[in-house]
């Protein structure tokens, strides 16, 4: 690290030029002789005071300081006034009353006041200010990144900042300056002077002296951070902004974001196409001949659709495809008579738009209108096609009243720019591109809803509407009976009642209180009758909550169980008081739809299910994700069998999930064999251990520093007599869903410790030995005992061994679980997290079991030279883990050069193919040479160097 010696520097520079100031004081000079020593309790360097513990600072100490003011203002903070006083050891935060004149800047002064407890860290209120004279400002500061001003260790200090000015709002005393620096986006505040040209700042790139502060909650706890300068004169252009940008030659959209070894910070850039949709104050989208773009922008300026524009911003990797961000727009010069061109959009449907390249450019897709969002602040119709579930959305001052006038149901064809939303889980997880989550289409104007068919009269709320009539006509007509027999049916009715709830408790659950899987098997043998009598069909939809255990796991069972509630609540909202909503087990519910006539009746009921459960739910002050897989089968006359309707739901469920979570699936006949699969591979399991079919791999762990091999993971391979080589990612959910994974994660533990043992006695030398853990394994009784026993017979140390668990099983709130964790950590084996970074994240758990080291997750390890987000990630995380004294492993090292710059950004030890491949424990011998060599090699080079 460089900075320390910077900042020691500055500071040095700072005492000399404090040091000397009363010699330059411009106003009256004044001797110390004859002044009394100081208060042996009083703080009188800034450094102290700013670092005092909260108990000292609230104890109201006494602080005499000596120093210039680097910062002042009356208007920032309505509470009151204040400036920042910079002595030789460093700044710190003075308040001053709200009615207080501001002290310019580069004023030395003395102050005399009391330490407290400021919104973040210690400052000095109630001080007696005195002005001695004037002093030049700092010339000379440590620079720093945002990441190192979240940290909070400069708050208050006088620093130096470097990025592109992004953009600038003034308003009557302030001005805020929107910094993108490499590692994030920077607030800088300075006073507003009417002759100073702000504007001029944008996409210039600068350097900014000026007082870190924190920005923070009503909890004194820190949520970001800025900085405030005094004036222009602190801000230095090291490359100007263009003076007008749309001189800049304008570049292909396709050509945005794509890989450039020379890029440095973020600049604004100039494309130029067609506008394809047009939202004043909001989002303006253009399309040129290689791809689709929206800008977002604060301009109002009119400009018609097809008019070719110049549009500048600055370019932001948010979703599918690039974006402009801060974006301003012209249109381009045309030729004399020349008209918009409108742009034709593509026609194509649900999937397409969502799996194809057409983010950013304007399609047309035929669907059926399902709901609304009401609580959207624009209009938002909710759509389906083809299984797919998006919405089309416009803005309220463009659409007027013209889309209420469309009823649910409706045939429709939607014309618009396509939206494509990313999902970020599933994205981190698989290489390849971006996992697309839904999509959304932007319409421009009420003329983009085509109606191609409107539904039937004869919709189940009309049906509703007749049968209530009819239903208050009998009621009238059989009133008087009502009041003759009004007592006896008050007696016969208590009778009821007392049945009816002892049966609703022996044939209903008791979180939700819907029907159990027995009642569910009564309705469907009657309803399987009931429709072969009448001659229509019955439909079956089996639901199972999308990664309900992850919420189990992370949040704890009160989160799980409020899941269930909420679940069971939406769905019954979206059916028909006739149908059947049950609970079969721990997160799946059945559907059961009766009197069906017509296929798509179904369809739309599974549609809507999705859509609705698709909205978070919360948990106290924190918003948790829900979705749901659906699976559907239906069927008619003869082919109405119990056991076949629920086998075909489930079958159509787990494809569902398999789609991708979410969605609903109708069941088909081809379906059976993935079923069959599923079998196949479970049964090839449990006799998988017998059969000696597994095998182990070593995948070495080579220290970055030395260069030398410490270790190796154990990675678990199938070589099936009947399936052949089976993939992990095939057979471990299995096993895991099964509980298989129980005893063969025993195996695996028992048989590399006695294969890395024998390996160690050959070459006469330790190892470290890494072993994965499964949720499923941590939560079994006994796991601390199985470790014990595999440590005794292969003769281990405990410190040789190193379980590698996951974020979700860390932060799972059992006893159980967190006993285990305790116990394995108290006999001396290490642990650590693996894949860090992809999960839920907490330091208090960290620190509580005592993790020995994290595994950086391989998605930020192949991003690293390429991506200043993920370089930014692997900083912050090997600076809090060398904080916190764990060790750090880049996963999925695969170049030299990956391997030298994770090196020298301080990570601990390598893994990848770059070192070797995961290989078998009878190619260890030769493995362990090659490295050896390869370090020899490698040491020759650094020494040469």
């Amino acid at each position: 690290m460089i900075w320390p010696l910077n900042r020691t520097l500055t500071l040095g520079l700072a005492s000399l030029c404090i040091a000397f100031l009363p010699q330059t004081v411009q106003g009256e000079e004044r001797s110390s002789r004859g002044r009394p020593g100081p208060d042996l309790n009083s703080i009188t360097t800034a450094l102290e005071a700013h670092n005092l513990l909260a108990t000292e600072a609230a104890r109201g100490r006494e602080i005499k300081l000596r120093g210039v003011v680097t910062y002042s203002d009356v208007h920032q903070d309505r509470r009151r006034a204040f400036f920042f006083l910079h002595d030789a050891s460093g700044s710190i935060f003075v308040t001053l009353p709200s009615e207080s004149v501001p002290i310019p800047p580069g004023t030395l002064v003395s102050v005399k006041g009391q330490s407290a407890l400021g919104d973040y860290a210690p400052i000095i209120s109630h001080p007696q200010v005195e002005e001695i004279g004037h002093a030049p400002l700092p010339a000379l500061a440590p620079s720093v990144s945002l990441t190192r001003l979240l940290t909070g260790e400069e708050d208050g200090q006088w620093v130096e900042v470097e990025g592109v000015v992004r953009s600038v709002y003034e308003d009557d005393f302030n001005v805020l300056i929107q910094l993108a620096m490499r590692d994030g986006v920077l607030s800088v505040t300075l006073p507003r002077k009417l002759s100073s040209n702000y504007k001029g700042l944008v996409d210039s790139r600068v350097k900014i002296h000026g007082n870190a502060a924190p920005m923070f909650n009503g909890d004194r706890q820190m949520i970001g951070a800025r900085l405030f300068t005094p004036d222009t004169p602190q801000i230095e252009i090291i490359e100007p902004g263009p003076a007008n940008p749309f001189e800049v030659p304008a570049r292909q959209v396709g050509m945005l974001s794509r890989f450039n070894p020379m890029s440095s910070l973020p600049r604004r850039v100039h494309v130029q196409g067609r506008v394809t949709l047009m939202w004043p104050r909001s989002l303006l989208c253009v399309q040129d001949a290689t791809h689709g773009i929206c800008a977002q922008t604060t301009l109002t300026t009119p400009i018609a659709l097809g008019t070719v524009a110049d549009v500048v911003g600055f370019v932001e990797t948010v979703g599918s495809v690039p974006s402009l961000t801060d974006a301003v727009f012209k249109a381009a010069q045309r030729a004399h008579g020349e008209a918009p061109k409108l742009a034709t959009p593509s026609r194509v449907d649900a999937e397409t738009a969502l799996q194809s390249s057409f983010g950013s450019e304007l399609i047309e897709v035929d669907a059926e209108l399902i709901g609304r969002n009401p609580a959207a602040a624009d209009t938002t119709l909710i759509l389906s096609s083809g299984g797919f579930v998006f919405e089309a959305i416009l803005p309220r001052s463009l659409d007027g009243d013209a889309s209420k006038a469309l009823r649910i149901g409706s045939r429709l064809r939607v014309t618009g720019i396509c939206s494509i939303q990313i999902d970020d889980q599933r994205s981190a997880r698989q290489g390849g591109p971006a996992a697309r989550k839904s999509f959304r289409i932007l319409m421009r104007s009420p003329g983009d809803v085509l109606l191609l068919s409107a539904p039937s009269w004869w919709t189940p709320s009309h049906t509703l509407i007749v049968l209530t009539a009819i239903l208050t006509a009998t009621l009238l007509v059989l009133g008087w009976v009502i009041v003759l027999t009004g007592k006896l049916r008050r007696q016969k009715g208590l009778i009821q009642d007392s049945e009816e709830q002892f049966r609703h408790l022996a044939q209903h659950d008791s979180l939700t209180g819907l029907p159990t899987r027995a009642l569910l098997r009564d309705r469907l043998t009657i309803a399987i009758e009931r429709a072969r009598r009448s001659q229509t069909g019955i439909g079956l939809l089996m639901l199972d909550l999308d990664r309900f255990k992850q919420i189990n796991d992370s949040l704890g069972h009160h989160a799980g169980d409020q899941a269930l509630k909420v679940s069971a609540r939406r769905i019954c909202q979206s059916v028909r008081a006739s149908d059947t909503v049950a609970r079969i087990s721990g997160d799946e519910f059945i559907v059961l739809i009766t009197d069906l006539n017509d296929p798509k009746e179904v369809e739309l009921v599974a549609a809507k299910i999705v859509s609705t459960l698709s909205a978070p739910f919360r948990v106290g002050n924190r918003e948790v994700p829900l979705s749901a897989s659906v699976g559907v089968c239906m069927a008619f006359g003869d082919a109405l069998e119990a056991d076949s309707l629920m086998k075909m739901a489930d079958t159509a469920m787990y494809h569902a999930k398999a789609r991708g979570r979410n969605c609903f699936q109708i069941y088909s006949a081809d379906m059976d064999q993935a079923t069959k699969t599923y079998q196949r591979l479970r049964s090839g399991l449990e006799r998988a251990l017998a059969a000696n079919e597994f095998e182990i791999h070593y995948q070495p762990l080579v220290d970055f520093k030395t260069r030398e091999l410490t270790g190796f993971e154990a990675l678990l391979r199938w070589r099936s007599q009947e399936l052949g080589l089976v993939m992990p990612t095939e057979f471990i959910p299995v096993a895991e869903e099964s509980g298989l994974i129980v005893s063969i994660g025993e195996w695996v533990l028992r048989q590399a410790c006695h294969e890395i043992g024998l390996l160690e006695t050959q070459l006469g030398r330790r190892f470290l030995l890494a072993v994965n853990l499964s949720p499923r394994q941590i939560q079994q009784f006994g796991l601390p005992e199985m470790v014990s026993r595999c440590l005794e017979e292969s003769r281990r140390d405990p410190e040789s061994i190193e379980l590698e668990i996951t974020e979700s099983i860390l932060m799972n709130d059992s006893s159980s679980t967190q006993n285990s964790l305790i116990e394995m950590r108290g006999m001396g084996v290490r642990l650590a997290i693996d894949d860090f970074g992809v999960g839920f994240s907490s330091l208090s758990y960290i620190t509580r079991f005592s993790i020995d080291r994290i595994k950086i997750d391989r998605s930020f390890v192949m991003k690293c030279m390429t991506e200043d987000t993920s370089l930014a990630v692997i900083r912050a995380m090997v600076a809090m883990a060398h904080g916190l004294s764990m060790t750090v492993v880049a996963e999925g090292v695969e170049t030299a050069e990956e391997f030298h710059f994770l090196g020298f950004e301080g990570c601990d030890t390598a893994q990848g193919y770059y070192l070797s491949r995961p290989v078998p424990a009878a190619e260890l011998i030769p493995l362990v040479h090659r490295l050896d060599d390869w370090a020899g090699t490698q040491t020759l080079t650094a020494k040469a160097v």
